[in-house]
């Protein structure tokens, strides 16, 4: 793993992204995430100013977008969710990313919106904000 931590820039205002953030908090046992809103300054300063995207993942100097991001999170989480990445992986990339269209499309119709979250105490030094 690169020295540098593996962030995960979500949309701070998504019921669905702040819940996956929730669900990684508990999956992440290594600590290898580290998380910031695309809202946050931190968002503004590290990615590209059009990115659009709900989920960004950076690792070192790399940028993972869509299902991409969504299977190397998978991959780096280990474990069991190494055997989803891999599936996943299986499926063509315009394919997942359809999919990954489709559900970022509609997920405040279906989930809702709501303000930032606020992480729990123990759980602040993931945030980089």
């Amino acid at each position: 793993m690169d020295a540098e931590p593996a962030i995960i820039f979500f949309d701070g205002e998504c019921v669905l992204c702040n819940r996956t953030v929730q669900w990684i908090l508990r999956c992440d046992r290594r600590g290898i995430f580290r998380f910031a809103s695309l809202q946050s300054p931190v968002a503004r300063q590290l990615l590209p100013a059009a990115t659009g995207e709900t989920v960004i993942l950076r690792l070192g100097q790399a940028t993972y977008t869509r299902s991409a991001a969504v299977v190397r999170i998978c991959w780096l989480l280990g474990g069991w969710w190494r055997v989803v990445a891999m599936l996943v992986f299986l499926v063509p990339a315009p394919l997942r990313d359809g999919v990954y269209r489709l559900i970022a499309r509609y997920r405040s119709q279906w989930f809702g919106r709501q303000s930032c979250m606020i992480p729990p105490p123990q759980e602040r030094w993931r945030f980089l904000e």
